[in-house]
């Protein structure tokens, strides 16, 4: 499982549009091709589906934002589904509103620090050239990035993460253990 938590303020349409396009940025991340996502919010899909314009200048920078992700795909499809039938995801989202740091090993959380609408995540093509460095570096040494975001982040992470002969590998769904490698690597 997969939560965000946020380290601002939104509304609850801006958070379900900062859901989709964190996981548009995942599937853009590890190479999705063909993509189908689901949404319990009406506005939003009738919004990304092209059947309205956004009246509101920040939902339209998440609308623009939405599109321009879904544009790195050959195919995108966004369906709505009702509340009842989101009960996973409702039920996800309410742990990520609540401490964490008992669950960080069976739910991933990640914290924004800012708006996925304000930074430069999408428009940048070119990956980290080894995304696995900083946390090999905290967990054999301890040492963490100067920046205090990505420390935050890398201490929050780490516990999902263990070293097995010199490789990073990462707790998957299923309590199986998968091997880390930098984006180069993995193309």
């Amino acid at each position: 499982m997969y939560a965000l938590r946020f380290d601002f303020q939104v509304s609850n349409n801006e958070a379900k549009y900062e859901a989709i396009l964190t996981g548009l940025l995942l599937e853009r991340e590890v190479g999705a091709k063909d993509l189908s996502a689901s949404s319990d919010s009406l506005l939003i899909t009738i919004l990304v589906n092209d059947t309205y314009e956004a009246k509101d200048q920040r939902m339209q920078r998440y609308l623009d934002t939405t599109r321009k992700l879904t544009h790195s795909f050959k195919s995108f499809k966004i369906n709505h589904i009702s509340q009842g039938k989101n009960k996973r995801a409702n039920a996800v989202s309410k742990l990520a509103s609540t401490s964490f740091d008992h669950f960080t090993k069976k739910v991933l959380v990640e914290v924004l620090m800012e708006r996925n609408i304000d930074n430069r995540k999408i428009d940048s093509i070119a990956m980290p050239h080894d995304w696995t460095k900083p946390y090999l570096e905290y967990l054999l040494h301890d040492v963490l990035p100067d920046d205090r975001a990505i420390s935050r982040k890398i201490k929050i992470n780490a516990p999902q993460f263990s070293i097995r002969e010199k490789q990073l590998y990462k707790r998957g769904y299923l309590a199986l253990w998968l091997r880390c490698i930098a984006h180069a690597k993995g193309q």
